[in-house]
């Protein structure tokens, strides 16, 4: 007898109402189906108190709306025991007096939680500083990495190196896995177990490309405002007339500028309309570009010349700042020929401004020349639409927009780091399969548990003996009810990938695992990781290499070197226990730290993130025991619920079935209930791959399954 239950109240059934749940074990080639628990879609009879309950769902014009999602805190017992704590309840629909409904279990809820949320929103507010040489040096050592998770490191990107002259910014934000891991279960409501050793513990996440602020960032500071009517200003010819020098009165927010609209920063205190001035909250690197029309007015008697441009003021400063010995702003004298009005301007493609530096466009007036007399004067700030020689004059703006690299200076958001684009999901979905993980969702809390693929291995001394639960009639020791030689689509060469890179080998890091059956297809990919295998590098021994720069060809030897720069695709590593000496310095200040080290493929300690000498054979191990002399059965068992709640609670352990003569992990069990034999899909466990266990461990039944000759390697075709 099934009972459903919706927060804790009892759902009416009808008396041929059979819900028959079935339960999948997570699928190392399937992240993503997690212990993925359902039961087929069932009708239930429209009562009162099933209306109710179900929020009214049969009648139009329900505020509650829940024909359009699930419903959570739903319990399935059978016989007085739970068997689908938690679950979902999904709405189908309504019909002839009837609600279709479904369950669910498992991970749906932590896979809800998860929904698209991307690495970008994880929370590591806890981590913020400001990315100066001071903040950097004390978050690039080995010790730090060990105390909080993360830290600034040094690969090799692409460009010369001299690790005892090092600029602080060559270090980029590198973060463990097990503390994303974390985060993002903490966020979405779950704690998580993981082992203490194997790969989990030492994997990190490089940064593979700089921080770069939001468009939401971006959009909130964006400035485009216009000069606005009240500010006409003027002065008659005059001889010999010192520099003009104004602050240009850009405050119209209210009308278009040209053909775009007026904006204003969102930021408090970053537009001032009062000063006519932009103020950085943050450090930015910014586009400027400003400009003003101006007219010079000679006497009858001309004598010498004047000339306009618009310059960039930080703090009342004229800017100066060069790249490469250029200047940032480009800021030309134009020079009045006659009276007609003209356009002056000022551009900067990227300007820092630091924290409250204060951004001004100013006009400046001047002779021209050294002429012994020059009498001119002027008109500016005029609300007039200019034109000139029949053609409309650009309009007057200030227009500042933020870039979306982040300088010297700004604040670091840690997830900013991280791939972009990749959904918490994937990354998880990821972290299982490098790590060879099966995923145990808590029937009663939002946690998970991440055992190693070879746990099923490990836990064979605790089997559970279904020998006597195997439904009639009884077939000859040794003869299965229904066996396949293959399973899923794995083929003889079975491929486990890493992301090819432009700038890496090809295959590089990759393995097979083989199935030595000829009569499967040739290959087939088990998966391939949305990360990239990292080589050493070349030019700098002991660092890694994540290329960010490609030189660029030039045929002159002698000139200097250029790079382009390059989108490596996001790595994992693993922390190594080796440490560097470095020197970072900028100006006259210096700072040693001693700085981590990371690798990828070669052997430390026994772990590496090589598929071919370690992910498959150790991490996957469980895995190989199941493709090697494949034999997928269909067999038949009488459970009673506590079976199935025995079984939910620890899946990792395998069943040993005397009539087959073998361990088995279970993949499914379908349709269950306490009243008929119900199917059950298993995977035998290949007898090379187990352990005798050692004199005096506890374990379900008699020694005697543990014959000798079980634990052999037989010749394969």
């Amino acid at each position: 007898m099934n009972d459903l239950l919706i927060g804790g109240v009892t759902l009416d059934l009808s008396p041929d109402t059979a819900i028959l749940p079935s339960f999948q074990v997570s699928d190392l080639l399937k992240p993503d189906t997690i212990q993925s628990d359902f039961s087929p879609e069932v009708s239930v009879p429209g009562t009162s108190k099933n209306h109710q309950l179900l929020g009214q769902a049969a009648y139009d014009g329900n505020a509650a709306g829940i024909p359009y999602k699930s419903l959570a805190n739903v319990t399935l017992r059978s016989e007085g025991v739970e068997i689908m704590p938690r679950a979902r309840l999904l709405l189908k629909g309504y019909q002839n007096g009837q609600y279709q409904l479904q369950l669910v279990a498992g991970n749906k809820r932590f896979v809800e939680a998860l929904g698209d949320k991307t690495l970008s929103d994880l929370d590591f507010s806890r981590f913020t500083h400001a990315r100066t040489i001071s903040a950097i040096a004390d978050r690039a050592s080995a010790a730090y990495a060990a105390a909080n998770g993360w830290s600034y490191e040094l690969y090799d990107r692409g460009r010369p190196l001299d690790p005892a002259n090092l600029s602080p910014y060559d270090l980029w934000p590198t973060l463990s896995a097990a503390l994303v891991l974390e985060q993002l279960a903490s966020e979405a409501g779950f704690v998580v177990d993981y082992p203490a050793e194997g790969l989990l513990p030492r994997l990190q996440v490089p940064a593979v490309a700089p921080a770069e602020y939001s468009e939401a960032f971006r959009k909130a500071r964006r400035l485009r405002v216009g000069l606005g009517p009240g500010h006409e200003d003027d002065g008659a010819p005059d001889s010999n007339r010192s520099d003009v020098v104004k602050t240009i009165p850009f405050d119209d927010d209210t009308r278009p500028i040209g053909t775009v609209p007026a904006l204003v920063p969102t930021v408090a205190g970053v537009y001032d309309s009062t000063s006519f001035s932009y103020t950085a909250d943050q450090a930015v690197y910014v586009q400027v570009q400003a400009r003003t029309v101006v007219q010079i007015v000679y006497s009858s008697v001309r004598l010498g010349k004047a000339q306009a441009r618009v310059e960039l003021h930080i703090n009342g400063r004229k800017v100066e700042q060069k790249v490469n010995d250029k200047e940032v702003v480009n800021s030309a004298w134009v020079e009045a020929t006659n009276e007609d009005p003209f356009s002056v301007g000022a551009t900067a493609e990227r300007l820092l401004l630091k924290p409250g530096d204060q951004l001004t466009a100013v006009l400046r007036l001047s002779g021209v020349g050294n002429a012994p007399i020059d009498k001119w004067g002027f008109k500016i700030f005029q609300d007039v639409a200019f034109g000139n020689a029949g053609v409309g004059l650009p309009v007057d703006k200030f227009d500042v927009t933020v870039l979306p690299e982040q300088p010297p200076g700004a604040q670091v958001n840690i997830a900013e780091w991280l791939p972009q684009d990749m959904k918490q999901l994937d990354f998880f979905k990821a972290l299982v399969q490098v790590c060879g993980f099966s995923v145990q969702t808590d029937a009663y809390e939002d946690r998970l548990t991440l055992h190693p693929s070879r746990a099923v291995l490990d836990n064979v001394p605790y089997a559970r003996d279904w020998t006597a639960k195997r439904d009639a009639p009884d077939l000859p020791a040794g003869q299965a009810r229904s066996v396949s030689y293959r399973f899923g689509g794995f083929g003889q060469q079975n491929l486990f990938q890493w992301a090819e890179d432009e700038s890496g080998t090809k295959g590089f890091g990759n393995g097979t695992l083989v199935v030595a059956d000829k009569t499967l297809p040739a290959t087939y990919t088990m998966t391939t990781l949305p990360f990239a295998a990292s080589e050493p590098s070349q030019a700098l021994p002991g660092l890694l290499l994540i290329q960010n720069y490609k030189l660029r060809e030039n045929e002159d030897p002698f000139a200097e070197p250029e790079y382009d720069t390059a989108s490596p695709k996001p790595r994992l590593t693993l922390r190594s226990t080796d440490t560097q000496n470095i020197s970072l310095v900028e100006g006259a200040v210096r700072r040693a730290v001693v700085a981590p080290l990371s690798y990828f493929a070669q052997e430390e300690d026994g772990l590496s993130l090589d598929a071919e000498g370690y992910i498959l054979p150790v991490a996957w191990a469980g895995l190989g025991a199941m493709l090697t002399e494949m034999r997928f059965h269909k067999e038949r068992y009488r459970f009673s619920p506590r079976d199935i709640a025995e079984f939910l609670a620890e899946p990792n352990i395998p069943i040993w079935d005397g009539v087959l003569g073998g361990w088995f992990s279970i993949s499914k069990i379908n349709e269950f209930t306490s009243t008929r034999s119900v199917e059950v899909e298993m995977l035998r466990l290949h007898p090379s791959f187990l352990v005798a266990p050692e004199p005096g461990v506890r374990r379900e039944f008699a020694g005697s399954e543990f014959a000798q000759p079980e634990f052999y390697v037989s010749d394969t075709v």
